[in-house]
């Protein structure tokens, strides 16, 4: 939303709400589920969140180091000098999204994932600025990955050695990941 074609919004929005247009876009554009997520990053975050939300539409998840319903705890481990500038970063995005609104919708539905394959591809190391504290953060954000792979019925943790964007230095193994999900179908 906001970005590329799609009709602007002048206002701001969270990821329910992003949820819900997805939800709507499907429903208009008659495309029948269950449907296997792909979330990259943020999109991780709304994929959980729509797998949440509308259960019997989803048979699958794949999250390509996705944002988590913790990153907020995460930007606060930011040392204080630059935290306000970062998080205001996050609150600036272009698509106007809530981010740490979203991140609290996100918390009360991660319980409410489906019993449905779900794989979270991890880029490792974490990459983070030097003067942070890196391997604390590193290790927090690496025990709340884990933490939601087994929350979730069918979680899977899969580290990858990548930077974040693992869609582009490695899409064999995305490829590879939505294959077996749907393999399982």
């Amino acid at each position: 939303m906001n970005v590329g074609r799609s009709d602007s919004d002048p206002g701001r929005h969270t990821g329910a709400d992003s949820v819900r247009d997805l939800h709507a876009l499907l429903d208009a554009a008659a495309v029948p589920g269950p449907y296997l997520l792909v979330g990259f990053s943020f999109g991780g975050l709304l994929a959980i969140m729509y797998a949440a939300t509308y259960p019997d539409q989803v048979m699958g998840l794949v999250s390509l180091d996705g944002s988590l319903p913790t990153d907020d705890q995460v930007d606060r481990m930011i040392p204080k000098d630059e935290r306000t500038q970062v998080m205001a970063e996050q609150e600036a995005n272009q698509e106007r999204v809530e981010f740490y609104r979203t991140t609290d919708e996100a918390k009360a539905l991660v319980a409410k994932v489906p019993d449905v394959p779900v794989t979270y591809l991890a880029a490792r190391p974490v990459e983070l600025p030097p003067n942070w504290p890196v391997k604390r953060m590193q290790a927090f954000i690496a025990a709340k990955q884990l933490q939601f792979t087994k929350t979730v019925p069918q979680g899977r943790l899969v580290e990858v050695q990548s930077s974040h964007d693992i869609d582009l230095e490695q899409p064999e193994l995305v490829i590879k990941e939505i294959n077996r999900i749907l393999e399982m179908a």
